[in-house]
Order: C-alpha cells, then structure tokens, then sequence
C-alpha cells in the first residue's frame, strides 16, 4: 500500500458523502469522484460497494474514528471535502455549515482548515481543472505533508534560537552579577580607604592635638623661666641698691 493509499474507515467517507449532500442532492460527478478516492486509498472493495449504495440517499455527518488518524490524515481528509463541495463551481451555505461541522469533529483548528482550503485551490489553479478525473487528488496529500514537515522544522528553529536566547540571557545575567559583585569590592574598598583615611585623619588630629598640648607646655615653660629670670634680675637689682646705699653711707661718715 502506497502513501497514497493510506485506508481511513467507513466513518470517514460517510462523512464524506454528508459534505456532498449537504446542498440537498449529490451529483454523479461528485459521487464517482467519493467513491475512486476511497478505492485509491485503500478502502476494500467490499465497503466501496457499501459506499457507493449509502451515498446514492442523502447520509447523516455521524462521529468518526479519530484513532489512527494522524494531523496529515486529518487535513487531506477535510480538504478532499473541501474540494468535493466545489465540484459543481459553488459552495452553498449548508455546504459550508457542513464543512465547519467536519473540520470540528476531525479537531483541526480554524487556521489549518484554511491552509487546507488554499491547498485544495492551488492545485485546482495549476491544473486549471476541478472536475474528477482531471484534478490531481494525490498532490493534495504530497502538498499538506511537505507544508506540514516544513513547519514541523521551523518549530524546531524557532525552539532552538529560543533555547540559545536563552542561555545568552543567562551569560548576560551572570556578567551582570559579575559587575555587580567587582562593583560591591570597589564600594567596600573605597569604604576600607575611607575608613583608613578616618584613621588617619584622627591620628593626625591626635598628633596635632598633642604637639599643641606640648607646645602649650613649653609655651608654658618658657613663660615660668622668663618669670623666674625676672624676679632674679629684680633681686640681684635690689641688692645693687643697697649695697650702694651702704657704701654712701660710709663715706659721709
């Protein structure tokens, strides 16, 4: 079995065949083209059979079997719906409804529905053919697995530049403590100088204090010696004079 003919259960081209009567009737063209995708992808022929009888009455859009079904399988699903549904050149409103009905039970997000539709279009655009028969139905499944590898792979970019950002930020953040920590030893060592610059300040005030308390002394000093000079030269003086006075006395005697 080829990638192009990976088999999806009875639920899913039921579903299929809902899309396609949802405008109120189902034409030939669009039931052959239901039925030769179910065949090519690997449904038995036994349930093509089956198929090709349900979908001759209008069917109900029941639940479907997600076990399985991978992302890929789940937009080809979808868009083959999508590609269904324009097959006759219109898409009505019931048809719409009908496809936002399918792509909520296959669980695919509004945003890939519409890569899926874009996808069915650009094909329909390159072949400038929609009809079965002459649309290339396979490339639809080769388009939505390469578009899904690629994004696949510029997640895994986006993951890795996010993963090396982040270191980044981290090397930053730890040269910032770094900085922050030559900053604090700059700061302690201008406060270790100040403190030796207060030391020395005082030491030196010390110094001063106590060179001005000396010469106070000697100032001091100098004063007791000039005072005691002083009354030596006044009594040495006073001895003078009386000795001369003792002397006229004599001599007038």
């Amino acid at each position: 079995m080829t990638e192009s003919q990976t088999s999806y259960g009875r639920d899913v081209w039921m579903a299929l065949g809902a899309v396609g009567w949802a405008d109120g009737k189902l034409d030939q063209d669009e039931a052959d083209a239901l039925v030769r995708t179910a065949l090519e992808n690997g449904l038995d022929l036994d349930d093509v059979g089956e198929l090709d009888e349900a979908i001759k009455k209008p069917v109900e859009m029941g639940d479907i079997n997600l076990t399985g079904l991978t992302k890929e399988d789940r937009l080809f699903i979808y868009a083959v719906a999508c590609w269904m549904s324009r097959i006759d050149g219109t898409v009505t409103a019931d048809e719409r409804k009908h496809l936002i009905k399918l792509g909520e039970t296959l669980r695919i997000p509004e945003k890939p529905r519409k890569h899926a539709e874009h996808i069915v279009w650009e094909i329909a655009n390159e072949s400038r053919e929609i009809r079965p028969g002459f649309y290339n139905l396979s490339k639809i499944k080769s388009l939505i697995s390469g578009r899904l590898t690629e994004a696949q792979r510029l997640r895994q970019a986006m993951k890795v530049d996010s993963e090396r950002g982040g270191t980044q930020n981290e090397d930053a953040v730890e040269k910032d403590n770094d900085g922050a920590s030559i900053q604090d030893d700059a700061k302690d060592g201008d406060s270790t100088k100040s403190e030796d610059a207060s030391a020395g300040d005082e030491a030196a005030k010390t110094a001063d204090a106590t060179t001005s308390e000396d010469a106070s002394k000697g100032e001091d000093a100098t004063m007791t010696a000039d005072a005691t000079m002083s009354e030596d030269a006044a009594k040495v003086e006073e001895a003078a004079k009386v000795e001369e006075g003792a002397k006229d006395a004599t001599e007038t005697s």
